[in-house]
């Protein structure tokens, strides 16, 4: 919703309402009795209202009198005036200036949004390599894992292969006695055989000196 502009017979109004209640006629008592409009709108329209009351000087005052009147009104308008190019001078200074300062932050924000970006990328590469290295952890752990069970297994085997070494000497020396008794039934039998043979040689001799002759 727009806000029609402040007409001159607004502000009219207003002064009239202002000189019945007794109270002086300024920019800011018309604002405060109006409750919108720019100063700087109130103070034009307040200039042109003293111009016209001072044409309105009454023709039956002497002329010294009306020209001490015209002079001083004139004086006020030439001063509303000046305070009025002043008000707009500082209004264009302040206009300049939040141009200026809109020109800035608009700058600032700009490099802010670069520099937003910049960090939600580094934040974004930072998010890799962490999910990268949460990766090489996981790989190093199941390796770890791998090692360690290879490692034991590993102990269990040397442990039996030391077992196995520490028997050898026992099953060295039972083979030792195994050997020498395999040689002693070797001898023995050999022994043997020699005995039986000798055996079965005067056996066939005795048997051949008891033979009988054949003759009458």
């Amino acid at each position: 919703m727009t806000h029609s502009p402040l007409s001159y017979e607004d502000v009219v109004d207003a002064i009239h309402t202002l000189e019945s209640n007794g109270r002086p006629v300024g920019a800011r008592s018309v604002h405060d009795v109006l409750k919108t409009g720019s100063m700087t709108t109130i103070q034009k329209h307040l200039v042109r209202w003293r111009e016209e009351k001072a044409r309105v000087v009454p023709s039956d005052l002497p002329g010294s009198l009306q020209r001490e009147i015209l002079s001083f009104v004139t004086s006020e308008v030439k001063k509303a005036q000046n305070h009025l190019e002043g008000l707009l001078e500082e209004g264009r200074a302040a206009l300049d200036e939040a141009l200026r300062t809109g020109d800035e932050l608009e700058q600032r924000l700009m490099v802010q949004e670069q520099e937003s970006e910049a960090r939600t990328l580094r934040i974004a590469e930072q998010a890799d390599q962490i999910r990268h290295l949460e990766i090489r952890q996981a790989e190093c752990q199941e390796r770890e894992t791998r090692e360690r069970e290879e490692a034991h297994s590993l102990r269990e085997e040397l442990a039996r292969a030391t077992l196995r070494l520490e028997e050898l000497p026992r099953i060295r020396k039972s083979l030792e006695e195994l050997t020498q008794k395999l040689d002693q039934e070797k001898e023995a039998r050999t022994a043997a055989e020699k005995d039986s043979a000798v055996s079965r040689a005067l056996l066939a001799e005795k048997a051949s000196s008891h033979k009988p002759t054949g003759r009458a």
